[in-house]
């Protein structure tokens, strides 16, 4: 179930009581036995479970899917040859973040060649997080290691 708001309402501040009359409706609406039990029926019977993604994307929360340990490279679709690229098509929504191995040859751990991951999230997250000086840490030289 979907609580559909238009934006300019949900930021409205005077509008926070019609907001939160929607959310405790909503919530009232699918814990109900029935409901409840048609949802968890629909869930169970799903042809693509994997495409079922419940989730609060966005400021506070992220979205992890990984391809690890799949072995995508290593597809053979019957001709005899590998994927040379394969994409992890997400939806490009703030949150959403893909990991997968990246390619090369046959590695005994997934991680050996290397890791590719997408990360969706906001450009001033994006900003920030490719300043921070852990993810790409700056290796300095050692006085007695200088030519």
């Amino acid at each position: 179930m979907n609580i559909e708001h238009p934006a300019s309402k949900v930021c409205n501040p005077s509008n926070s009581t019609e907001l939160a009359t929607r959310v405790r409706n909503t919530l009232t609406t699918i814990s109900e036995p029935t409901n409840m039990t048609a949802h968890l029926h629909s869930i169970a019977f799903e042809k693509s479970p994997q495409r079922i993604w419940q989730a609060f994307l966005g400021h506070r929360h992220i979205l992890v899917t990984t391809w690890a340990r799949a072995n995508v490279y290593g597809v053979d679709f019957g001709f005899g040859s590998t994927c040379s690229y394969v994409e992890s098509v997400v939806p490009d929504m703030d949150g959403n973040i893909a990991v997968k191995e990246a390619p090369g040859p046959s590695a005994k751990y997934w991680t050996d060649n290397g890791v590719d991951v997408s990360v969706h999230i906001r450009t001033e997250h994006m900003e920030r997080l490719m300043d921070d000086p852990l993810l790409f840490p700056t290796v300095k030289l050692s006085e007695s290691h200088k030519d």
